[in-house]
């Protein structure tokens, strides 16, 4: 199990980037209590995916 734990932001966000790391795991998970679930271990694949869209944020601005 993969947790993603302190996100500050609105829930609907939340939601949006729980949906955001199950499509980019290819796996199942939830989102509760302010957290998000994910099954399995993917915690280098989460890293590389926010890495990736911060990369992609920056060469935007």
């Amino acid at each position: 199990m993969t947790l993603v734990k302190n996100f500050v932001g609105k829930t609907e966000d939340l939601e949006v980037l729980g949906k955001a790391f199950k499509n980019a795991c290819g796996t199942g998970g939830s989102v509760k209590e302010g957290c998000i679930l994910i099954q399995g271990d993917y915690r280098d694949r989460i890293k590389l995916f926010l890495t990736q869209k911060v990369t992609s944020c920056d060469e935007q601005t």
